[in-house]
Parts: C-alpha cells; sequence; structure tokens
C-alpha cells in the first residue's frame, strides 16, 4: 500500500468512528500495523488533520481537514453534479431518468431528466411519496442497514405489507436492482437501482410508459442505469450530512 493510500485507509477509518479511534482499533481495520499506524496518526496530529486526546490517547478528525471539507462543500451540489449523468441516462434510454432521496420515511425525487417523447413519465422534484410500493422506494430501503429498515417498514407498513416490501427490498440487495410495474403509477414500468450502499447517495431510476418501456426496454436500460450509477459513487458526495439531501 502505497503512502497516501495509508493515510487515506487511516482518515477513513478515524471518521468512521462514532466517538475517537484508537491506532490499534484503526490497524486492525486498515489491516496496517501498528507501528505505521502510530508513526502516520502522529504525522497527522502534528499536521492538525487529526487531533490527539492527552487523556484517552485517542484520535478524532481534526481542524484542518475539517476546514478543507468544509471549503470544498460550499462549491459541490451532489444533485447539480448529477444532472449531466441523468441526462446521459436519459439520452440513451428515451425514457425519464430521475435521481432519489429518503426525506424521513418518504422518497423524493430530487433531480430528473425527462423523456423528450410525446408521452412519458413525469417525476416531481421536490415532493414527498411514500417510499413503499415502489420501486425507486424499494431500491432507497436497500441502502438501510437492517434496524433502520424494520423501524421504518414497522412505521409505513401494515399488516402483510411489511413481509412484502421486505421480501422486494432482498430483492434489490440480491440482485443489484428491481423492476416494478403499475406500483406507484399505473401503466408505467420503473427500473431502479440504489447508487452504492450509502443512503446519501440515493438511488437511479429509469420509467415510462409500460406499453413503450416494456421488459426488453427495461433489460437495455439496465447497463447505462449501472454505469451512471457506479460514476455517482466514483464523484462522491462531498455535502456533509446535514445539508445532504437523504434522511431528515
Amino acid at each position: 500500500m502505497q503512502a497516501l493510500e495509508r493515510i487515506l485507509a487511516i482518515l477513513e477509518s478515524t471518521a468512521r468512528t462514532a466517538s475517537a479511534a484508537s491506532p490499534t482499533k484503526v490497524a486492525e481495520e486498515t489491516g496496517l500495523s501498528l507501528s505505521t499506524v502510530v508513526r502516520l496518526m502522529q504525522s497527522l496530529t502534528d499536521a492538525h488533520v487529526l487531533v490527539r486526546s492527552a487523556d484517552t490517547g485517542q484520535y478524532r478528525i481534526g481542524p484542518r481537514l475539517v476546514g478543507i471539507v468544509a471549503r470544498a462543500t460550499q462549491s459541490f451540489d451532489y444533485r447539480i453534479a448529477a444532472q449531466p449523468l441523468l441526462d446521459n441516462l436519459r439520452d440513451i434510454t428515451q425514457e425519464t431518468a430521475s435521481l432519489h432521496m429518503l426525506q424521513g420515511n418518504d422518497r423524493m425525487c430530487v433531480a430528473a431528466a425527462y423523456t423528450t417523447q410525446p408521452f412519458g413519465r413525469i417525476v416531481p422534484i421536490g415532493l414527498p411519496f411514500p417510499v413503499a410500493g415502489s420501486a425507486a422506494g424499494h431500491a432507497l430501503l436497500s441502502q438501510l442497514d437492517d434496524g433502520d429498515l424494520e423501524r421504518v417498514l414497522n412505521e409505513v407498513c401494515e399488516g402483510s405489507q411489511v413481509e412484502i416490501v421486505r421480501a422486494a427490498v432482498q430483492e434489490v440487495r440480491e440482485q443489484g436492482f428491481t423492476v416494478a410495474v403499475n406500483q406507484a403509477v399505473a401503466g408505467i414500468r420503473g427500473i431502479a437501482m440504489p447508487v452504492g450502499k450509502d443512503p446519501g447517495l440515493g438511488c437511479l431510476s429509469v420509467s415510462g410508459p409500460a406499453s413503450r418501456f416494456d421488459d426488453a426496454a427495461a433489460a437495455k436500460a439496465l447497463p447505462p442505469l449501472q454505469e451512471t450509477a457506479e460514476a455517482l459513487v466514483s464523484m462522491r458526495a462531498l455535502e456533509p450530512p446535514a445539508e445532504r439531501p437523504g434522511r431528515a
């Protein structure tokens, strides 16, 4: 592992820790030797990228890195950055492409590129819709850990719907996407895919009239949908959790 990769691995491990990270834990997570971790964490502390507690000897992300991220987020908007990718996905599939996020227990379209065909799916931007019972909603739920998933299911579903939605979410987790017809809107077929595993990145959907966007068209849309999702993952949302579209 190169020096820069080691530093990034240490920073990512430290940032994932809710309170503060010990060198031993970071070494276990990164696979680096303890001596290497101790040496690099001390260097990062000297540069104010990390902060070390004198009482516990554990580390937190320091003010210098927080400042860098804060300045970067001022000029980055995930939804704006995603728009050219949605436009390209729309042009390839000839159907509406949209990006969805979780907002509390609802799903919300935050960006879209509408089909230019005479009639097609118009996904309202900025309006909350039930997360259960749609391809996009099930793709979003697949990104949650099991505890959050069960909480949402118990809050938004009734009776047998809990098992139905749970099975649909499991299908997304196993095959990486889901296709639905006549679920959220009658006469509409949609294919949805989570953007990675981070709920903050949301999910992508391509949808259109079922008479035109049939099974063959949906299957043809899957590769560009996957490529777009991978492009969004590589882009990595820089927005801090408090400002990032997602769970409220």
